[in-house]
């Protein structure tokens, strides 16, 4: 991300919390905000905000060494990117939940018809999404 700008906005424009698990979440949004800055971004400073050892060592490894990264297509990495993280959020907690909630709802409650346009909303959209 913080090789190409343009995926850096788009990171922006679409969310980093939605891309991002909690725990590179920071990392994340220091490599947007040292973006924006006059002197770039600081690799070995982000580094320091990595906890884990061994989350360290692997993100020093791409930091570091980046020319695997010379012949993508940052654009469509992102996409790709985005596809797989909607579509697991899709899978996973949402539509159980929603579900649940379902099966506990009298079919004459406003909730009722609310979570049924809400499970056909999630529906169509994975269905976009494959």
């Amino acid at each position: 991300m913080g090789k190409y700008a343009g995926v850096i906005k788009r990171v922006r424009d679409y969310g980093a919390a939605n891309l991002f698990s909690a725990d590179l979440l920071p990392i994340a949004e220091a490599i947007m905000a040292q973006n924006d800055s006059e002197t770039g971004i600081d690799w070995a400073l982000l580094l320091e905000q990595v906890d884990s050892t061994e989350e360290r060592s692997r993100l020093a490894g791409i930091f570091m060494d980046d020319d695997h990264l010379d012949e993508i297509d940052a654009n469509k990495a992102f996409d790709q990117c985005r596809m797989s993280r909607d579509r697991s959020m899709l899978k996973d907690g949402d539509v159980k939940e929603l579900k649940k909630e379902l099966s506990r709802l009298d079919s004459d409650s406003e909730r009722y018809w609310e979570i049924l346009r809400k499970l056909d909303t999630l529906r169509n959209k994975k269905s976009q999404l494959l």
